[in-house]
């Protein structure tokens, strides 16, 4: 086989032993094809059961912490920082804050590694160049437009995170309430709420029930659409 050339996919020719662009060709042990079979990070998005529904649901509950924690200082930082300014202390707190988004940021970025399995690439912190004054880099990081985004995203997350919390937490909620209903109908008075005269018969039991089993296949895309959102962002 020494010498002999094979075509390649580009329509070219490549020596039988040489390195092609799926590895060694010729090499039966590699596959040029990733497995069909092979699970993404989204495999089984929308289904009450699968582990990606559940990691969803997780992720709008760390959004919550992560948005009441970062997005408030943040807020805080970047409003004094600003309204300093003109006493030159403003500056520092500025470049504290950004500094603080920055580490925010990598934590989200964690977060999507770690809970969907999605990662997700940073940015550098300007580093300071061999000769360069602590003036001139100071004034690179509080210019970096990078930097004042990372700090806008945790912002952002104060009330998106709030919201994609209480949209999945309700979603849920109403779905696990109607599949529910058949159990505790019975114990609903119903001089108390008029509204569920004739539900409590069995058929209009089986009928919320099956809501019920709707409603948590909705609930499972409202936790899907909140993660995308996150990585969109």
């Amino acid at each position: 086989t020494g010498g002999r050339d094979i075509p390649t996919p580009e329509g070219g020719l490549a020596p039988l032993t040489g390195r092609g662009r799926h590895g060694y060709i010729g090499d039966v042990t590699s596959d040029p094809t990733p497995s069909a079979a092979a699970p993404g990070p989204r495999h089984g998005a929308g289904l009450p059961w699968s582990a990606r529904t559940w990691r969803a649901t997780a992720n709008a509950g760390l959004d919550l912490g992560y948005g009441l924690l970062v997005g408030l200082i943040l807020l805080v930082g970047l409003s004094l920082g600003l309204s300093l300014l003109v006493v030159i202390i403003g500056f520092p707190i500025l470049f504290a804050t950004l500094w603080f988004g920055r580490v925010g940021s990598s934590a989200f970025r964690f977060k999507q590694s770690a809970v969907l399995a999605e990662p997700a690439p940073g940015r550098p912190w300007p580093r300071r160049a061999p000769g360069q004054s602590v003036w001139t880099q100071f004034w690179r990081v509080l210019s970096n437009v990078g930097l004042w985004l990372e700090s806008l995203h945790g912002l952002l997350m104060l009330g998106l995170g709030l919201l994609w919390f209480v949209l999945v937490v309700t979603a849920w909620s109403g779905a696990l309430a109607a599949l529910a209903f058949p159990v505790y109908a019975s114990w609903i008075p119903q001089d108390a709420w008029p509204a569920t005269d004739g539900l409590t018969g069995a058929a209009g039991r089986i009928a919320i029930a099956l809501v019920g089993i709707a409603l948590l296949f909705a609930a499972s895309w409202v936790a899907e659409g909140t993660a995308r959102a996150d990585s969109a962002l």
